[in-house]
């Protein structure tokens, strides 16, 4: 009974850990998706604003009015408007590809409602940044990511990577991790599954270059050498594949609680 009353205390603990790695993980991607929100809803208070104005100058008694007075705190407001709409767009590029991806996910998900209003579309900054990126990404590095993310097991993963050290980079990393949000929400469970495992190994391989400052080959040698042989390092391993993965399927709902 007090074995069971202890699993159940460590289940728990364990859940929380979860809960905070995963919040925190993410809470830049939450907070532009919130910016993206507030910057749209603006926006479509400034345009019915801007109409409202219009329509009184069409129908006042003499038939105007003055076009300064009518417009000057709608031209402070915009100026305002636009600044933050330029730092906004600053940060997102700021971000890793997969930071913005998940909050144009979270974005869509949990702000959802129509993009035009009063005639006016509004283009969202965060899918206009990604489509850019990732074009960019897929030009310069096609063959490379259809190679890549076929594999899905140490042995794959060693001989290619030792053959293509050089491919070993932060764009090839966040890459990767945004395959892994696309697949889940196509439902492609299996090959989400694969593009974790590419993602933690990434990771750890590109966490010992810069750590340790060594080459990308040295630090493909010891990662292999270490999974291998290693069973805390290779348990680490697939615990942080295991937070990956839970991370992506949770990452709405656990906000929320």
């Amino acid at each position: 009974m007090v074995c069971e009353e202890s699993e159940i205390v460590l289940a728990k603990q364990r859940a929380v850990h979860l809960k905070n790695c995963v919040k925190n993980l993410f809470e830049v991607s939450f907070n532009l998706a919130q910016q993206e929100h507030t910057l749209k809803m603006k926006r479509f208070d400034l345009n019915e604003r801007a109409a409202r104005a219009l329509f009184m100058v069409s129908v006042s008694n003499n038939g105007y009015l003055p076009l300064s007075n009518v417009y000057e705190n709608l031209s402070i407001d915009e100026m305002a408007l636009n600044t933050a709409d330029i730092e906004f767009c600053r940060q997102i590029k700021q971000q890793s590809l997969y930071c913005s991806f998940v909050a144009y996910h979270i974005y869509k998900t949990q702000y959802r409602g129509p993009n035009v209003a009063n005639g006016e579309e509004y283009k969202d900054r965060l899918k206009l940044q990604i489509t850019r990126r990732l074009l960019n990404l897929l030009v310069d590095n096609a063959n490379v990511l259809h190679d890549y993310n076929k594999i899905d097991n140490f042995q794959q993963a060693e001989i290619y990577l030792k053959a293509n050290p050089n491919i070993v980079n932060n764009s090839l990393l966040d890459f990767s991790t945004v395959l892994v949000f696309i697949l889940y929400m196509e439902r492609e469970f299996q090959l989400m599954h694969n593009a974790a495992f590419q993602c933690v190994t990434l990771r750890a391989i590109l966490n010992d270059i810069n750590t340790l400052k060594i080459s990308a080959r040295e630090s493909i040698e010891n990662f292999f050498i270490k999974v291998v042989n290693d069973k805390d390092y290779r348990r680490n391993f697939l615990l942080q594949l295991d937070m990956l993965v839970l991370s992506v399927k949770s990452v709405e709902k656990l906000y929320r609680n």
